[in-house]
C-alpha cells in the first residue's frame, strides 16, 4: 500500500504513469495540486485522486486492462471520440481511447484490473457480455439498478483498504479482491442475467468461427462441444445461444446433421460398396442409432441409399 502522494505540477503527476500511453494538460492557471493514493493488490489496482486544478487527459487503454472510474463530481469523458453524458460510472474496455476533463476539486476512485483477473471471477460468456455492453453502460443506455449501492460500497471499501496500510497478509489481499469482484458482479447483474445482450453481429461471428473450425476438423471422432466453444472464443452457453438464435438448432444437433449429410454424400459417391466400410471410415460406433438419425433426416435408411448406388437387391 502507498501513502498519499502530492504532485504540484502536471508534469510531475504525469511521470507517475510509467509505461502508460497518457497525456495530461493543466487547463487553468494557478497552482496544480493533485493528491493521489494508490493501493496495489495482486490482481487489482485501486487509486484515489483529488485534483485542485482543472486538468484534461488523453489516454489509450492497454490491450489487456479494464478501468472502472467512479467520479464524485462533474467529470466529462470522451471515449473513442464520443462524449459520455451520464457521468455516474465510466467503464473502459481494453484498447479504447479516452479523453477526459476533470474540473476544479474533482474527486474520483479508479479501479484497474487485467483480463486474467476478469477470467478468475467471470466466465467467457459473462466477459463477452460486459465487453459488448461497455459503451452502452457509459452512455446510460442500460440501467444499473445497483449503481448507488456499488458507489457506497467502493467508498467504504477504499476506507477499509486505506486503514490496513501495509499490514495485509496474502489471505487478506485475496479477501479484498474477492469483495471487489463480487460487488462488480452484483453491479453488472442486469447484464449478466440475459443472453439477449449479445448483438446479432456477435452471434453471427460466433457461429461463423464455429462452422469454420468444424470444417477444418479432420478427426472423424465426435467433436466435443467444449473444444468447439474454446475454438469459438466463448463459453458453451454462449455457443448454444448463438446457434439457437442464428440457425435454430443447438451445436450438437448441427454437428449430427452435418455428419449425417457427409455420410450420405459419401454413400452416393460410390466410394464404398458396404455400409461397414462407410461406418468404419466415419468412426460410427453405434450403427443402429446412426441409421435411425439418417432415416429421420432423409426418409430412407443408409442401406437403401447404398442399394440405389450399387444396384444390389
Amino acid at each position: 500500500m502507498s501513502n498519499i502522494e502530492i504532485f504540484q505540477s502536471v508534469e510531475e503527476y504525469q511521470h507517475m504513469f510509467v509505461g502508460v500511453d497518457m497525456d495530461a494538460i493543466q487547463l487553468k492557471r494557478g497552482n496544480f495540486i493533485n493528491r493521489h493514493q494508490v493501493m496495489v493488490l495482486p490482481n487489482l489496482w485501486v487509486g484515489y485522486r483529488n485534483t485542485q486544478n482543472a486538468v484534461s487527459h488523453h489516454a489509450c487503454n492497454e490491450p489487456d486492462h479494464y478501468y472502472l472510474i467512479i467520479p464524485f463530481d462533474a467529470v466529462e469523458l470522451y471515449v473513442d471520440g464520443k462524449l459520455i453524458i451520464d457521468n455516474k460510472l465510466f467503464f473502459i474496455s481494453p484498447n479504447e481511447e479516452t479523453f477526459s476533463w476533470f474540473p476544479h476539486y474533482s474527486e474520483t476512485l479508479t479501479f484497474c484490473f487485467n483480463t486474467t483477473a476478469m477470467k478468475q471471477h467471470f466466465d467467457a460468456d459473462e466477459i463477452a457480455k460486459i465487453n459488448i455492453q461497455a459503451r452502452a453502460l457509459r452512455n446510460g443506455d442500460l440501467p444499473l439498478h445497483k449503481l448507488n449501492e456499488f458507489k457506497r460500497f467502493v467508498r467504504h471499501y477504499f476506507k477499509k483498504l486505506s486503514l490496513k496500510s501495509g499490514d495485509m497478509s496474502p489471505v487478506e489481499k485475496q479477501q479484498f479482491e474477492f469483495m471487489f469482484f463480487n460487488a462488480l458482479r452484483e453491479l453488472f447483474s442486469d447484464i449478466l442475467c440475459s443472453n439477449a445482450s449479445m448483438s446479432v453481429n456477435t452471434r453471427r461471428d460466433t457461429v461463423s468461427r464455429a462452422i469454420e473450425y468444424i470444417g477444418e476438423y479432420s478427426d472423424q471422432r465426435a467433436l466435443p462441444i467444449t473444444e468447439l466453444a474454446k475454438a469459438s472464443c466463448c463459453s458453451i452457453r454462449t455457443l448454444e445461444y448463438a446457434f439457437k438464435s442464428m440457425l435454430g438448432v443447438l451445436p450438437k444437433s448441427y454437428l449430427t446433421h452435418r455428419k449425417v449429410n457427409e455420410v450420405r454424400q459419401t454413400i452416393l459417391s460410390g466410394s464404398f460398396d458396404s455400409l461397414t466400410g462407410v461406418f468404419e471410415h466415419f468412426n460410427i460406433t453405434h450403427p443402429g442409432r446412426f441409421s435411425a438419425q439418417y432415416s429421420q433426416q432423409f426418409g430412407e435408411s443408409p442401406s437403401v441409399s447404398l442399394k440405389r448406388v450399387t444396384g444390389n437387391n
